[in-house]
């Protein structure tokens, strides 16, 4: 490119490659035990990295443009195998997950509009990655009336045996077990993500000790919740979990402006980093907090036998996590003060006014006996919808929280709309 004249470079084309895991909850939930919840979502990240390892290697580690969120995007070579990465990716990604569902894509784009029209290109990414996800095959599982199904998701032919905590031995299927296995082993994950964030350890030391959090234990292994009862104090009344998700609003509307690739690429590096850090601090001081109603105080001894969260997906503006209920209370709190803090506007232009950045957080207080996928689907469709929909309505420019109390899984409304119209 040094050599060459700029018609040279105007005309030149590169590839532009997007891969993404679909129906990620579909993967993540299809069972309700914490270690396989984890281990689905831990796999996801595990697979995004090996592709990024993958892309660093062939290409180098500077075409990656975007990663997080199961999703990857970089620049390729325009050549013949520009072609066939979308195939090799959906392979690495079955690979890693062995059930997951992705969808991949590759174009052709001038080097002029990346540069100049980042967005614009990546629309049609997007676009590409739409249609190959309409034609695209998903993994079946056939399971024969004869054959024996997975104790733990009820749907895939078992392959061998488990033991359960209380040692009684069931069927389990290849997936299932991937993702237990996963959920269990001590190695770098979303829970280890918070740890580093705050400063409490590094990712070569996943075994700490969390005092300073009010939890007992030195090894993960013993912090560790293994189910959603866990999560909550031992002598609690009632165990109450909290399914927490969040999603900021006007972030795409300021991003989709932002056309010159380096900017658009800070920005987004910037959106990463305040999330993480707000998330890690917040579930912090929401622990503390929860820790302190039953007596704990700093430098007192530990109170809490498990760590009282678990962070599911944590990409961009986007945010899920299940946590004992009066955390999860403190945690959206915190996180939209935090957020409207970092994300206020000072200084601007009068002439160009930028969109109001907040965060809106839809969460559900239920018992640990509610279905997983019950209490996800509600928190998400319903209870973030509601919060975005106000910040819209009554022109807000602070976050927004919907929570709603169901005492069990019978008390979750069937209808949202029906149900605030009874009651309020």
């Amino acid at each position: 490119i040094t050599q060459a004249t700029s018609s040279d470079i105007a005309s030149a084309e590169v590839g532009l490659v997007l891969v993404a895991g679909q129906r990620i909850k579909q993967y993540v939930f299809d069972t309700p035990g914490l270690n396989e919840i984890r281990g689905g979502s831990t796999l996801l990240d595990e697979a995004e990295k090996a592709i990024q390892r993958r892309v660093s290697e062939e290409i180098g580690p500077e075409v990656i443009l975007r990663a997080g969120g199961s999703t990857v995007l970089f620049i390729a070579p325009a050549n013949d195998a520009l072609e066939d990465w979308p195939s090799r990716l959906r392979r690495a990604f079955f690979a890693e997950t062995k059930a997951a569902f992705p969808a991949a894509a590759s174009i052709r784009v001038g080097i002029e509009m990346l540069a100049e029209r980042f967005e614009t290109a990546v629309g049609r990414a997007f676009q590409t990655m739409s249609d190959d996800r309409a034609h695209a095959q998903l993994p079946r599982f056939v399971t024969y009336p004869f054959e024996t199904r997975c104790a733990l998701c009820q749907m895939r032919a078992a392959y061998r045996w488990y033991r359960d905590p209380d040692n009684n031995e069931l069927p389990i299927c290849e997936v299932c077990e991937l993702k237990r296995e996963r959920g269990r082993r001590e190695r770098p994950d979303k829970i280890l993500d918070v740890l580093v964030d705050l400063g409490i350890t590094d990712y070569d030391h996943p075994d700490v000790e969390l005092d300073a959090l009010g939890v007992r234990g030195v090894k993960r292994k013993e912090w560790l919740a293994e189910d959603l009862e866990n999560l909550a104090h031992q002598s609690a009344r009632r165990k109450l979990i909290g399914v927490v998700y969040g999603d900021g609003n006007n972030f795409g509307a300021v991003q989709i402006k932002m056309n010159d690739l380096a900017l658009n690429l800070q920005w987004a590096a910037r959106v990463e980093h305040t999330t993480r850090a707000a998330v890690a601090l917040s579930l912090a001081q929401a622990t503390q907090k929860a820790a302190q109603l039953y007596g704990w105080e700093a430098d007192a001894q530990p109170l809490l036998a498990k760590l009282p969260f678990q962070v599911l997906a944590l990409g961009g503006d986007d945010l899920s996590l299940f946590a004992w209920g009066p955390v999860a209370v403190y945690f959206a709190a915190e996180f939209t003060r935090l957020t409207d803090l970092e994300l206020q506007v000072s200084n601007q232009d009068p002439n160009q006014p930028r969109p109001d950045l907040t965060f809106s957080l839809g969460t559900l207080l239920t018992d640990e006996k509610t279905p997983v996928r019950k209490s996800v689907q509600f928190a998400e469709k319903e209870l973030l919808k509601w919060a975005k929909q106000a910040v819209k309505a009554r022109g807000l420019k602070c976050g927004t929280v919907a929570m709603l109390y169901a005492e069990k899984a019978d008390k979750v409304p069937a209808d949202l709309k029906i149900y605030r119209e009874e009651m309020y």
